[in-house]
């Protein structure tokens, strides 16, 4: 989970480059023994979604 979050980071930086808050997230795993492609498919699903949200809330801030 580490790696893909590593790897797939820099999907979240323009989203928190304007957000004025912070955010804390904790991903736990659904099974025992996932494999790495699909950790990863999660894990660019959950950023890309967390991406809109944090644009979508620095939007509705702005005016």
């Amino acid at each position: 989970m580490r790696e893909a979050y590593r790897l797939n980071k820099h999907t979240l930086s323009e989203a928190m480059n304007n957000f004025e808050g912070s955010l804390h997230v904790v991903c736990i795993a659904r099974h025992t023994k996932p494999d790495y492609h699909a950790i990863e498919n999660d894990m660019v699903t959950l950023l890309g979604d967390l991406r809109s949200r944090i644009l979508s809330a620095n939007k509705s801030e702005e005016f």
